[in-house]
């Protein structure tokens, strides 16, 4: 049984990787990074999901080495803390790139290996679909046009046998979530609109991801959803309460609520 594991050198990608790898499945775990998970069944390939040549390079290698994947797991994915207005344009298409476009290359570049029967498992993030937050709307436009994605990709592959499932996983431990202290860090220091509004927003922000997981409560999750007979379209997993309860008021209401926590006075 053999696996496309995309961001395999990242701390979930590791988790997921030594999981599946324990349980037989022979893992081709792809990143840029070279932190992938030491077990004989993970085969470590380097590669880059913004590089239309490098993908193209990995599919010829993973050709060669498996008769057919029973499944593509796309974990891979950046975070960024920042205003929509003082973002640069580089920036924000390369996170788009990374987030979105990513998956899509990956998708259709390594669909013709993909075994009869075999599954596409799509990683977003609990803030797809929800109601966006100041500072953080570029990570969730990126996750929530990734689930409309993941959504109409599943009408489609339907048609062929294929199955698509979207995972919607909260704070995790990894270096993603450590990683926000950094980028909190680097939004109070460039920012010139909104100082105040940007400090407050950090404390909110460490309040709601306390409770992060370890990454192996995630990976069970994973290895469910590719094996249950009847998957579900969408898991979620270790979702934050305060964010439910924020995307369910009304937009005047989420609105009042952020002046009244962020503005300065």
């Amino acid at each position: 049984m053999d696996i496309l594991l995309v961001g395999g050198a990242g701390g979930l990608g590791c988790a997921i990787s030594a999981y599946l790898a324990e349980r037989g499945y022979r893992v081709f775990s792809c990143d840029i990074g070279d932190a992938h998970c030491m077990h004989s069944n993970v085969v470590k390939m380097t590669m880059d999901i913004t590089n239309p040549a490098n993908i193209r390079e990995t599919f010829e290698s993973v050709s060669q080495m498996s008769g057919g994947l029973d499944a593509i797991i796309s974990i891979a994915g950046v975070y960024v803390m920042d205003s929509l207005i003082e973002i640069s344009e580089e920036k924000l298409a390369h996170i788009l790139d990374v987030n979105l476009m990513g998956v899509y290359r990956i998708n259709k570049a390594f669909l013709p290996l993909l075994n009869e029967g075999g599954r596409i498992i799509i990683t977003t993030s609990e803030l797809a679909g929800q109601k966006p937050l100041p500072f953080n709307g570029i990570y969730t436009m990126t996750k929530s046009a990734l689930e409309t994605y993941a959504d109409s990709l599943r009408l489609e592959l339907q048609l062929i046998g294929v199955k698509v499932i979207n995972i919607k996983p909260g704070a995790f431990d990894t270096q993603m979530v450590s990683s926000t202290d950094a980028q909190a860090k680097q939004l109070m220091k460039n920012t010139k609109l909104y100082k105040m509004g940007a400090q407050k927003f950090v404390a909110v922000m460490h309040s709601q991801t306390g409770g992060a997981k370890d990454p192996d409560v995630l990976a069970k999750v994973f290895h469910k959803a590719l094996t249950a007979k009847c998957p579900r379209m969408t898991y979620y997993k270790n979702a934050s309460v305060g964010l439910k309860l924020y995307s369910i008021m009304p937009r005047r209401l989420q609105a009042f609520v952020i002046r009244l926590i962020l503005k300065s006075k």
